[in-house]
């Protein structure tokens, strides 16, 4: 009943369907999984691997799961048999592969290793490379930043090393080099390890007997069966066994000597022969040797001519025969002429960094003591500030020879501004090839710096001094170099005299450059060098390296606003030939032309490249214009000569000077040879000058000026006219109107759009432009007054009461209220917001001067007193409106000194008739009218 059952349980064909490894060497352990392996350990017939019969090592688990250890299989993929007494021969799925270990010399074996096919040579004593242990002796994890340099390490341990496969191993260098900050207990840690690492060896030993199972077996077999058939001889033949065996092979050894006694002598002669031709062979390396160093050194294979050489000279340093001694002689005659070679193209032909790591690296292995790479960058450094003159040479005869063009009239104006306004100037050209210089070469030579190490620690810090200072005056020196070709007049003098021999000299196309042309160019210049510094920036090259780089980047931001400021002056004072002196009424009765809107139009078309200029965002560190002090002042001076510049364009447009004394004291010339901080100096000074800050409508017009024929402009200089007929005073009012308009609506959109572009402090601006403009109106306010009162003038002087009316007032007063009407009339059309201004100036002057020429009451007749009383009352009553408290209460005290010379009726009379004749004129006087929306001049 049992029976049955366990047949129906495994009646199934045994069937292998994994195994695990999938491959290994004879004595691998390996575990079968599959179906119906078999109910018991009983029920394995036979189990074959790769041919081999394990049922010997086999274990049974389940019937899923047999255990095995592979035999002596043979090498290849094998394949897997079961039989069982169940399930009969089974079929396997898998197969598994046998490899054979090739046993190392340093790796230990259960079984004699047979060395006849080894490699020829192999006892060849050979440098140990001294590579670093992937595994800690201690058990810990190799930190290799905090070991120490083996450089120093092999001065404290000359004869010996810290690899631990060779035979000077120094346990002292190992722990200094890999544990110089552990602390004892660490240490103590480490000996357990190693202590366990030892007793895991010796399971290993275990293992490994368990993995050679058969060869012991067969080792022991081998013995019994010696031992048995030792032991037969010795009960059939005696002891010793050997000395038949002796007779035998003495008798054979004669025999063959008599025979062969002639061939063995040859064949001796023939293994000597052999033998030297073998030593010759092998030693034939170093007789070749010294022409695969030149074939080497023409393919440039550098480090296989090292390998080489230190091969031989490991086998050969101490020969004693003289013929290897001669050959390396000649070698290393080879080798030193190698060194120098590889030094003068390290020192002078700087390649590439790749190149010149690998020629550093060949010299230090020829020459430990010495120090390549400080020679490479000392060379480097001198062929950098060589470049960059021979860079400035280049493109200063290039902009010769392109002078000489012009002069022989090989280019024509537009070519030539074509060339000033395109990368094809050599000036420019100039700029991107040295920045060129810096971001490429520079950066080589950082590279270069960065991986210098020097011989002696304790020098580090000043290599390193000098290598930044290197740096620093290369940088300078390419500065100092653009500077000149760009900016020469803001150069410092004492750079102007250490360089005096080596700068050239620029001005040869830059006097044929305007001033679009200059800006053009540095704009362009501006952007290559900021483009610069932020690469080196980004190339990890320090700030105080570049501070003249950025400081030359600054002062080309500072000329290119100068030629934009003179650029938009220009502009603005060519305006005046735009004028059409067609006023239009704005905000409050404000009137002005078309030229406020030109004048605002030119400064907002700078707008986009001033923002440019005065971003500070390009790079790291770069200067804020708007920031530092002496910067921003210098800034907004420049500003406000933009703004101010349309005060020269009205003095053209009314023709108050001659084209030829336009220029201003003052005026800004940093391109005109000039250093650019005299220049500021200039801006600073006329900014200090003391300005009129009364307010637009409140006008004080003193005596003095009123006899004046001359006014002033914002620094004090005269504006004179040879004639108040050559000035129009209708032209007069509308630029008086174009002033106040700009005064009260265009300056403060101006300096919005100016903080809107990044200005700062434009309430400088805003407050000096109002005050000089406002001065400047000032004086224009006097200009016109004088036009207008001059006749009223000649009127009073030449006035006379010997024979005067007797029943109306004097005809001068008819003129003179007949003028003042004309002069309410204009301004009532073209600057109405001003009638109260000269009229009450007007009016204030004319009677000042009238009183003036008033004599004593004492000295005149009653007829005369009378008519002087008629006057004044008539003037009085005509200009009561424009009649001041002071002039009133002088006209008063006037009339009442007269009163009792008066005569009562003939003054009542001609009053009365003053009245009614010129009722219009006085109520002309009296009322204010409305102005035309446009009228033309």
């Amino acid at each position: 009943m049992v029976d049955n059952g366990m047949s129906k349980m495994s009646s199934g064909i045994p069937q292998i369907t994994g195994i695990s490894p999938k491959e290994g060497a004879p004595g691998t352990l390996v575990t079968l999984r599959g179906e119906n392996l078999g109910n018991d350990a009983s029920d394995l017939l036979a189990l074959f691997i790769c041919g081999t019969d394990c049922v010997v090592t086999a274990k049974w688990k389940s019937p899923s799961k047999i255990v095995a250890r592979v035999g002596q299989a043979k090498r290849g993929a094998g394949d897997i048999l079961l039989i069982t007494k169940s399930g009969g021969k089974g079929i396997s799925n898998v197969q598994f592969r046998v490899f054979v270990e090739e046993v190392n010399s340093l790796q230990e074996s259960a079984v004699w290793v047979d060395e006849s096919r080894t490699v020829p040579g192999r006892n060849v004593v050979r440098a140990v490379q001294d590579n670093e242990e992937n595994e800690d002796a201690l058990g810990f994890p190799i930190n290799e930043k905090k070991s120490l340099d083996n450089s120093y390490l092999s001065k404290l341990f000359p004869d010996y090393s810290g690899n631990l496969r060779v035979e000077n191993f120094s346990p002292a260098w190992y722990l200094l080099q890999h544990h110089k900050d552990s602390d004892i207990d660490k240490l103590r840690q480490g000996v357990e390890n190693m202590k366990k690492k030892m007793k895991g060896a010796e399971e290993r030993g275990k293992d490994r007997h368990k993995a050679n199972l058969y060869s012991l077996i067969n080792c022991v077999d081998a013995l019994d069966s010696l031992h048995s058939k030792v032991k037969i001889e010795k009960n059939t033949r005696g002891w010793p066994l050997t000395s038949n065996l002796h007779d035998k092979v003495s008798e054979a050894k004669t025999t063959a000597d008599k025979l062969f006694l002639d061939v063995l002598s040859r064949k001796d002669n023939a293994d000597s022969t052999r033998n030297a031709l073998s030593v010759l062979n092998r030693f034939r390396v170093i007789f070749f040797l010294s022409s695969k160093i030149d074939e080497n050194i023409k393919k440039g294979e550098y480090s296989t001519i090292l390998n080489e050489y230190a091969r031989t000279k490991a086998l050969f340093k101490d020969t004693d025969v003289s013929l290897f001694k001669e050959a390396m002689e000649v070698v290393d005659e080879k080798m030193r002429k190698f060194k120098n070679s590889l030094k003068h193209k390290l020192i002078d032909k700087p390649a590439s960094f790749e190149e010149q790591n690998k020629l550093i690296k060949c010299l230090k292995i020829l020459d430990p003591n010495s120090d390549p790479a400080w020679d490479a960058i000392s060379s480097y450094h001198v062929y950098l500030e060589d470049i960059l003159f021979e860079v400035q040479e280049k493109y200063y005869r290039l902009s010769i020879e392109e002078h000489e063009r012009h002069s022989e009239g090989l280019v024509t104006v537009d070519g030539l501004s074509s060339t000033y306004t395109s990368n094809s100037n050599p000036r420019q050209q100039f700029c991107v090839e040295l920045m060129n210089v810096l971001n490429e070469k520079l950066l080589m030579f950082w590279k270069l710096a960065q991986s210098y190490t020097p011989l002696d620690e304790s020098q580090y810090s000043e290599k390193q001094a000098d290598i930044n200072q290197m740096i620093t005056n290369t940088i300078n020196c390419a500065s100092w170099l653009l500077w000149n070709a760009l900016v020469p007049q803001a150069l410092p003098e004492n750079v102007v005299k250490k360089f005096e021999d080596q700068f050239v000299e620029w001005e040869i196309d830059r006097e044929k450059m305007d001033t679009s042309r200059q800006l053009n160019q540095l704009i362009f210049s501006i952007q290559t060098i900021r483009n610069c510094i932020k690469n080196l920036f980004e190339a990890q090259f320090m700030k105080s390296q570049m501070e003249t780089l950025m400081g030359l980047c600054t002062t080309i931001r500072i000329n290119c606003i100068n030629h934009l400021v003179k650029l938009t002056n220009a502009k603005i004072i060519e305006l005046h030939s735009k004028e059409s002196w067609k006023t239009d009424v704005v905000l409050e009765k404000l009137t002005k032309t078309s030229l406020p809107d030109l004048y605002e139009n030119e400064i907002y078309d700078t707008l986009s490249l001033l923002k440019q200029l005065i971003s500070h965002d390009n790079y790291q560190g770069e200067a804020d214009l708007t920031s530092e002090e002496t910067l921003r002042q210098v800034l907004l001076d420049l500003l406000l000569q933009n703004v101010l510049s349309i005060k020269e364009c009205f003095e053209i447009a009314l023709d108050l000077q001659n084209n030829s004394d336009l220029k201003r004291p003052n005026r800004l010339q940093v391109s005109d040879g000039n250093h650019l901080r005299s220049s500021i100096n200039s801006i600073q000074s006329d900014s200090q000058m003391s300005d009129n800050s009364n307010p637009i409508k409140n006008v004080s017009l003193d005596k003095r000026s009123i006899d004046s024929t001359e006014t002033f402009n914002q620094s004090g200089t005269s504006i004179s006219y040879t004639s108040s007929t050559q000035i129009s005073s209708r032209k007069l009012l509308i630029v008086i109107c174009n002033l106040e308009y700009i005064i009260t609506q265009s300056i403060t959109g101006i300096c919005k759009r100016y903080r809107d572009s990044g200005v700062k402090h434009v309430d400088y601006i805003s407050e000096k432009a109002k005050q000089r403009l406002n001065s400047f109106r000032q004086s224009l306010l006097k200009l016109y007054l004088n036009l207008k009162t001059n006749n009223f003038y000649t009127l009073l002087d030449s006035s006379s009461y010997e024979d005067p009316p007797e029943d109306d007032i004097s005809e001068y007063v008819k003129e003179v209220i007949l003028g003042m009407i004309f002069v309410k009339a204009d301004l009532l059309l073209l600057a109405p917001q001003i009638i109260n201004v000269i009229m009450v100036s007007a009016t204030t002057n004319t009677l000042e001067k009238l009183i003036s020429k008033i004599p004593s009451p004492d000295k005149l007749d009653n007829f005369v007193t009378t008519q002087y009383v008629i006057d004044l009352t008539a003037i009085e009553e005509a200009f009561q409106q424009y009649l001041t408290v002071e002039m009133t209460s002088k006209l008063n005290c006037i009339r009442a000194d007269m009163v009792p010379k008066i005569d009562q009726e003939r003054f009542q009379y001609c009053l009365k008739k003053y009245r009614d004749n010129m009722a219009m004129a006085i109520t002309s006087l009296q009322i204010t009218g409305k102005e035309d929306d446009e009228i033309s001049v």
